[in-house]
């Protein structure tokens, strides 16, 4: 009995096709004895217990970690300056909410140049105010001066 090329080649790649769909078959069955259904009361991502578990804990050890501050809120201690008697506390300068980022600018103008644009809320270190300007320490160091217009001392 003599097949042609045409068939051999059509019955190899069925069954090269078979074998490709019963070991995704396999892997697909395998995955899904792993864990709870996606979105079924189990799933720990969508489990309202999980979350207020997580709450809860995430909100003692913001508890403890302010215990140990002293209840200082956001503003921080740096250590005692030369000529100083004990620490300094840091005051910071939030940005106002608002649709737009702050500008921090190189100088207290607007004519100078933006070195860095904050969103709505993010906190900077004040240094000094300079009439309508705070001077600022920016996250990454550098020095920069935001409006009043735009921020304001908490």
């Amino acid at each position: 009995m003599a097949f042609s090329r045409k068939t051999l080649l059509l019955t190899l790649i069925t069954l090269v096709a078979l074998l490709g769909a019963f070991s995704l078959g396999r892997m697909v069955a395998a995955d899904s004895n792993v864990g709870p259904a996606p979105g079924s009361a189990e799933d720990p991502l969508v489990s309202r217990s999980y979350v207020d578990s997580r709450i809860s804990s995430l909100e003692a050890r913001v508890a403890e970690l302010e215990k140990k501050l002293g209840g200082s809120g956001p503003a921080t201690t740096t250590p005692p300056q030369p000529g100083t008697s004990g620490p300094v506390v840091e005051q910071k300068v939030y940005t106002k909410s608002g649709k737009n980022w702050a500008n921090v600018r190189s100088e207290p103008n607007t004519g100078s140049a933006v070195i860095y644009q904050c969103y709505p809320g993010t906190a900077l270190t004040l240094l000094e105010t300079q009439g309508e300007w705070f001077m600022v320490r920016l996250p990454d160091g550098a020095i920069g001066f935001v409006s009043s217009t735009v921020a304001e001392i908490r």
